[in-house]
């Protein structure tokens, strides 16, 4: 089996908080990077088993996200080819952002030949509206503005 001369995807390929150094090995890599509403994310953290990530408590989970956040923001990237897309763009404007990923990328996607289910992923965006208290929306709104989805 040769794999000379093909396009090559992995899903988590690289460590995130060190996207250089871990993607070092790959000829010629590009990233895609998927940032989700921090809001969104709690609220599934608190209604799933998610033993490894702070579960229960907004103030633990809000220092949680900053520093991961801190973490990308800050590493040095050297020459890498980096996308960065909105999950709630995707869902919601999935043609758009597909067309961005496939110019990325340099490879064609054909339009409507997606195996992913947008409509099903849909349910799953703002469901914190739903999910969280009040008070654990403001404080996430105020310690983490920079990372919510507009």
């Amino acid at each position: 089996l040769s794999f000379e001369n093909k396009n090559i995807i992995l899903n988590e390929g690289a460590n995130i908080y060190d996207l250089y150094r871990s993607s070092k090995y790959y000829k010629n890599p590009y990233c895609i990077l998927v940032f989700r509403d921090p809001r969104d994310i709690f609220s599934e953290f608190k209604y799933k088993s998610a033993f490894s990530y702070p579960k229960s408590d907004v103030e633990i989970f809000c220092d949680w996200y900053l520093s991961s956040m801190q973490k990308v923001e800050n590493q040095k990237l050297g020459n890498l080819n980096i996308l960065k897309i909105q999950f709630e763009d995707f869902i919601n404007d999935n043609n758009k952002i597909l067309k961005k990923i496939s110019e990325f990328l340099s490879i064609y996607i054909e339009p409507g030949n997606k195996k992913f289910d947008f409509h099903k992923s849909k349910k799953n965006i703002f469901r914190y509206k739903k999910l969280l208290t009040n008070d654990e929306l403001l404080i996430i709104e105020k310690k983490l503005s920079k990372y919510l989805f507009k």
